[in-house]
């Protein structure tokens, strides 16, 4: 009994079972299109966008798998951080302009609570 609540208890803390798949979104090509710069990320923006709520309450781990590492990664107050995704107008890319990325800010307990546009 002790080695089943403690298994429960592990998966509660890491997250097991949590996923996100969202119909008609590839997070492959989303994950090939670094700082944006291909212009895939733009492509792919509107269905992500249009089911963020899916990616609410989702552990930082799961995040990083589903969408891939962030393009810039910001540390906030409380523990709390910020993802950050180009979709367009990355200054690294060659050519820049419109600016926007996708922003999923992640709460103390490193759940995603927040995802915008910017």
């Amino acid at each position: 009994m002790k080695k089943i609540i403690l298994f429960a208890w592990m998966c509660y803390l890491s997250g097991c079972g949590s996923s996100v798949e969202i119909n008609g979104f590839d997070n492959m090509i989303w994950k090939k299109d670094k700082n944006g710069c291909s212009n895939l990320r733009k492509e792919q923006i509107d269905k992500l966008f249009e089911n963020r709520n899916k990616l609410k309450g989702l552990r930082e781990e799961k995040v990083k798998e589903y969408l891939g590492m962030p393009d810039q990664k910001d540390l906030q107050t409380r523990s709390q951080k910020m993802y950050k995704y180009w979709i367009s107008g990355s200054p690294v890319c060659p050519q820049t302009g419109n600016q926007k990325r996708l922003v999923i800010r992640f709460n103390a307990l490193n759940k995603a609570n927040e995802v915008f546009i910017e």
